[in-house]
């Protein structure tokens, strides 16, 4: 029994190994500008909260990120009645408001990812201003591992400790840029779950008009949508 307990955390080590190469995979020189800063940066927009496939709810948002990764945003009703401040400063997440007792516990983590109800998620704080304001985390560009590009589609590779990410291009030689990043981390140390974020900053609203989209999905039945 001793030995087979032995194996069994050999083969669960093996399988915690990330593989990374030592060194990253360049990324391609027409596909740099879509890597930002998340800072500084703002922005406001209408963001519809769908289940099920059926709308729940619309809400107004008004963001700004400053230096040093710290951001503040404000969500208000369709009646634009404020209903939830959130402020990150010096690493921590503060939050007040009407809707503060519907909000889950956000902290921050050591290594800046974010924790819900102490349950880590694949996702920086500091990143959440890039989500929202349509721009892909420069920082991610040290994790690639692996670029394949198959006709109009481009697909990358990326990993850290905590998360592996795999980001879709389509016809990022027209400079579309439209992405979808699918973020997934172990959960229970056994278990991986997973959101998945898709932007396009030149979505096509009517003839001749442009303009920004994005979607995050993986929430339990939750999409969002802005």
């Amino acid at each position: 029994m001793t030995r087979l307990r032995h194996l069994l955390l050999l083969l669960l080590l093996a399988a915690c190994q990330t593989g990374r190469p030592s060194e990253p995979a360049p990324i391609p020189v027409v596909l740099q500008p879509l890597f930002e800063t998340c800072e500084p940066n703002d922005g406001a927009m209408t963001m519809q909260v769908f289940k099920s496939g059926g709308i729940v709810t619309s809400l107004e948002l008004a963001w700004k990120a400053k230096d040093k990764g710290d951001w503040e945003l404000e969500v208000a009703n369709a009646a634009g009645i404020t209903m939830l401040h959130l402020t990150r400063t010096a690493g921590k997440i503060a939050a007040e408001g009407s809707a503060v007792d519907k909000l889950p516990q956000l902290t921050v983590l050591k290594d800046g990812f974010l924790a819900v109800n102490g349950e880590p998620i694949g996702v920086k704080a500091g990143e959440i201003p890039c989500i929202l304001g349509f721009r892909l985390p420069r920082s991610w560009m040290p994790l690639t591992r692996e670029i394949v590009t198959a006709g109009r589609m481009t697909t990358i590779a990326m990993g850290d400790e905590r998360r592996e990410l795999a980001l879709t291009l389509r016809d990022a030689s027209r400079d579309v840029n439209a992405v979808c990043t699918r973020i997934s981390w172990s959960k229970y140390l056994v278990f991986r779950t997973h959101l998945t974020w898709c932007q396009n900053p030149n979505a096509h609203g009517g003839p001749g008009v442009k303009k920004r989209q994005g979607t995050l999905s993986g929430v339990d039945d939750y999409v969002l949508k802005w």
